[in-house]
């Protein structure tokens, strides 16, 4: 595992080692946010693009990480010490209380991943998998308004979870949360 970042530093600095060609394709300005980031990053860039390390089923490469993942997995990684369900509960509330220069200087991370992503996956493809409605979902009379009865078949992403298979819920909620927080929420209940 590559060395973290020191903590105390005033300047954060960045080194791309291995991933320091695909800075040849951003904007002077891009690089500028870059090579100077608004925060102390406690991941190395190839600690923030790795792969997660949960295993997985799928043969299919992951998605390329977004802005948001990003700056997660730093965030993540200056509190180690805390649970995975309250890193969860702290990431959203500081998300959205992050300044601007934070967010762009992520996106623009994210950028470069995608690029670094289209060279390591060429053949990858994202498709989207299709909302799947629960048989009595039927739109409201009023276009602003959702049925009671069809909120209790769909969750907060609008995926459909058939409430009489246990099973398929909690494969569900694995994917979503990954198994140490789904195991972490089991303890809990």
């Amino acid at each position: 595992m590559a060395s973290r970042n020191n903590a105390t530093l005033s300047i954060p600095t960045i080194n791309f080692g291995k991933f320091e060609f695909l800075l040849s394709k951003l904007t002077e300005e891009e690089l500028q946010i870059i090579r100077n980031p608004p925060l102390t990053l406690f991941l190395t860039i190839e600690e923030l693009f790795a792969p997660a390390k949960r295993p997985t089923k799928s043969p299919n490469p992951p998605r390329s990480l977004n802005s948001y993942f990003l700056w997660r997995r730093n965030y993540d990684a200056s509190r180690p010490t805390k649970s995975c369900i309250e890193r969860s509960q702290e990431t959203g509330l500081m998300w959205s209380r992050t300044d601007d220069k934070v967010k762009h200087f992520f996106k623009t991370l994210s950028e470069i991943h995608k690029i670094y992503h289209k060279l390591k996956y060429p053949e990858y493809k994202y498709n989207p998998k299709r909302i799947a409605y629960s048989k009595d979902f039927r739109p409201a009379d009023d276009d602003n308004e959702i049925q009671e009865s069809s909120l209790k078949h769909i969750d907060p992403e609008g995926l459909h979870i058939d409430i009489n298979d246990g099973h398929e819920v909690w494969e569900h909620f694995e994917k979503l949360l990954g198994p140490e927080c789904l195991l972490e929420l089991i303890n809990r209940i």
